[in-house]
């Protein structure tokens, strides 16, 4: 069995959908590559309650929201050159959501999108331009 944290809705809907057929719960759990017992809770739980949504958990929401995180990735993916400082900024005045850095950084990892650092440098007086020339 590989390991795996939930059944998605649909094949919630399916298990419970070759029950009502008479599939065995064995034979369902294999066809979805899941043990047994899952598949009987699943079934305990929709005659309990007649539906295959899970129930509500407790927990911080994510914060950004799947929007905010789509708005990030813009972001970063127009101007390749931004920052997280400047990501964190910019999303801070469009949605008023206050994110750390490294919560951009997380974001933008997810997608495999690096955010940059800028490069320091020098500043060039007009001397140094003429110099340059000459």
């Amino acid at each position: 069995m590989s390991p795996r944290q939930y059944l998605t809705i649909e094949e919630r809907a399916r298990a419970i959908g070759w029950l009502n057929e008479h599939v065995s719960l064995r034979e369902a759990a294999r066809r979805l590559n899941v043990s047994a017992s899952v598949i009987h809770r699943l079934s305990q739980r929709f005659r309990e309650t007649h539906t295959v949504h899970g129930r509500t958990r407790s927990g911080r929401p994510p914060v950004p929201t799947s929007a905010e995180d789509r708005y990030l990735l813009i972001s970063a993916l127009h101007n390749r050159a931004v920052t997280a400082n400047s990501l964190r900024r910019t999303l801070r005045a469009a949605t008023h959501t206050n994110v750390s850095d490294q919560t951009v950084r997380n974001c933008l990892r997810a997608r495999n999108v690096m955010p940059r650092h800028q490069a320091v440098r020098p500043v060039l007086l007009p001397r140094h331009r003429t110099a340059c020339l000459d």
